[in-house]
């Protein structure tokens, strides 16, 4: 929309500097981007052709809600566009310009533009959705929206039908019917009305739920011969249940009980099954003979695929004579792991008396720029201690000591305690 503004100056002193200015003021063009929000806020932009004159520094905006009587006034500098973006959707605002100089003196008014901001077209519908039996029916949906504002109402499915009211303006009322459902199973359709989903779901035949759990401590799959989980009266379904190889499984509860893999249920109702699976355990028997001890010890249940650890410990003066796992001996381990148990197992310790002049090796060794002392093969009678002292050489410094494998730290000395075994000590140096 193209308007004329004829601008005048406010004296005679002042028109001769903005003869020029003016006549290049004469034109507004008003462009109108109107931006609604949730508290029906608009925004107007507004541009005019610049002035070729020197002598025009600025130009100010003036606008209200009544002719003539402007209670804003925007300083826009010398732009050639400007944005009002706090009027408010379905108002009237009337406008108007100046042009100001160096010193602030303005021109008169222009003419005055009067603009009313579009209103808003929103929409709401009244309910959003409806729920139908089998056999069908019908219904009305509410639209709600200002005077002048046009919607339509359109159906996505065959058996949802528009019987009035498909296009309106303003408020109205959609008139619809649902035919009835023949099949087993439900089904959902929409109406897409101003924009808005109105929402249809309608129950199928004779239909009913079947609800099946797992429970108990083991892990397995149940499958069905017919998938899904509703079902039309007097349909038969056969569940099984299949156990997972660490666990075994132990029956029905709920709409069918039994302990048979396999079970046959007859859909004259919703039904809820549970199929219970039990986790596999195992029984490690641990003994020990006189004069020392297993730990743990007696019957240990242990579960399917998992681990379980012994401790062999000898009494004072005592030490391991055999370690049996399932009659077959392991040595004179002072400890040993089952490891992945899919079987019963049994583990036995026996012991034998240290003999008071029995002696043992404590092998002293280095890694790196250093010394242990003493170093090499040590021999220590049985109940006996010895002590070692570990020094870097210049440059260097201890990384590690270790005993029996084992990091016992950075340490200057260590000190073995009634040896009643080898032993092995290790010190690592590094720089």
């Amino acid at each position: 929309m193209r308007l004329n503004l004829f601008l005048k100056s406010k004296s005679n002193q002042f028109l001769h500097l903005l003869t020029s200015c003016f006549l290049f003021l004469t034109t507004f063009i008003l462009i109108l981007f109107i931006h609604l929000s949730l508290s029906h806020a608009a925004q107007v932009t507004l541009a005019w052709d610049p002035s070729p004159t020197q002598d025009v520094i600025g130009y100010k905006i003036y606008y209200g809600a009544s002719s003539h009587n402007y209670t804003v006034n925007v300083d826009v500098g010398k732009v050639t566009m400007y944005t009002i973006s706090t009027l408010e959707s379905g108002k009237t605002y009337y406008l108007a310009a100046t042009a100001y100089d160096i010193d602030r003196i303005e021109s008169d008014f222009t003419n005055e533009l009067a603009y009313t901001v579009p209103s808003e077209c929103t929409y709401s519908i009244s309910p959003t959705s409806q729920s139908f039996n089998a056999s069908g029916g019908s219904g009305t949906v509410n639209v709600t929206t200002p005077s002048g504002c046009s919607w339509t109402a359109t159906s996505n499915a065959s058996w949802l039908v528009i019987t009035s009211n498909s296009s309106v303006t303003g408020n109205g009322v959609v008139n619809y019917s649902v035919s009835a459902n023949t099949n087993a199973s439900s089904r959902t359709g929409t109406l897409t009305i101003a924009g808005k989903t109105f929402t249809v779901t309608q129950s199928g035949v004779s239909q009913y739920t079947l609800t099946i759990t797992k429970a108990g401590t083991g892990s397995g799959t149940v499958t069905n011969n017919l998938t899904g989980t509703t079902f039309s009266a007097g349909t038969v379904v056969t569940l099984t249940a299949t156990p997972n190889t660490n666990s075994t499984f132990t029956g029905w509860s709920g709409g069918y009980t039994g302990t048979s893999s396999t079970c046959t249920i007859t859909m004259n109702a919703n039904i809820s099954v549970t199929a219970t699976f039990t986790l596999k355990t195992y029984t490690i028997t641990a003994s020990a003979g006189a004069n020392g001890s297993v730990s743990p010890s007696g019957s240990v249940k242990v579960n399917y695929g998992a681990s379980q650890t012994f401790t062999i410990t000898p009494n004072t003066n005592y030490s391991i004579n055999d370690v049996k796992v399932d009659g077959a001996s392991v040595g004179k381990v002072s400890s040993y792991t089952f490891t992945n148990v899919t079987a019963n197992h049994t583990i036995e310790a026996s012991f034998t008396l240290i003999s008071s002049s029995q002696s043992y090796t404590i092998t002293a060794s280095v890694q790196g720029s250093g010394s242990i002392m003493p170093s090499g093969e040590v021999i220590v009678r049985n109940g006996g201690r010895k002590n070692f002292t570990i020094r870097h050489k210049r440059g260097y410094k201890i990384t590690d000591v270790k005993v029996d494998g084992v990091s016992v730290g950075k340490t200057r000395s260590y000190r073995f305690r009634n040896v009643t075994s080898n032993h092995t000590i290790t010190a690592t140096f590094g720089n």
